[in-house]
């Protein structure tokens, strides 16, 4: 049984199962349509017997004692449905979106040419919704946005994550071990 990756909503999956393909991971992306439901299917995921269960949620925060609290909590519901050795917790600071933004290899990747260095610098600067930017780019490049994330992005981006790389190394070891 392959890995499972559970996330809060679909743009989260698209994002991921990129960089999944990148590493040749092979796993299961699902969406959990929201964070408390992510979690819930996590949970009952681990119950059923799922060997390995990675949960990436946006930390929608960058208040570090509040994200601090929000994986306590989190991990102790995971930690009723298994051990810990089957499962791992990847909070995003302070989201999925606005991570991927802050790489400029990403960035330029996703945005492609329709922005420029100054405006994107720009785009950073402001705070602006990453996920509403995102959107409007997905709506505009969907085929740019279906090809493979280049290999440097790629690694740019898992370089500044470094959580998120050990859980997808964790997930790799029990594919490769299957």
């Amino acid at each position: 049984m392959e890995p499972l990756i559970v996330v809060e909503g679909d743009s989260d999956a698209a994002l991921l199962a990129r960089l999944t393909r990148h590493l040749r991971l092979k796993s299961k992306v699902v969406v959990g349509h929201g964070a408390s439901s992510a979690v819930s299917m996590a949970r009952s995921h681990l119950a059923l017997g799922a060997p390995r269960v990675i949960l990436v949620l946006d930390a929608d925060s960058e208040n570090e004692e509040a994200i601090k609290e929000r994986c306590r909590s989190i991990e102790t519901a995971l930690a009723f449905a298994a051990s810990e050795h089957r499962w791992r917790l990847v909070m995003l600071v302070p989201d999925l979106e606005r991570s991927l933004l802050s790489v400029d290899e990403v960035a330029g990747f996703l945005l492609g040419n329709t922005v420029d260095k100054r405006a994107l610098e720009k785009l950073k600067e402001s705070g602006a919704d990453a996920k509403n930017v995102l959107a409007l780019e997905r709506a505009v490049n969907q085929r740019r946005l279906r090809v493979k994330l280049p290999a440097s992005a790629a690694e740019a981006f898992l370089t500044r994550n470094p959580k998120l790389l050990e859980a997808l190394r964790f997930a790799e070891s029990v594919a490769t071990a299957a």
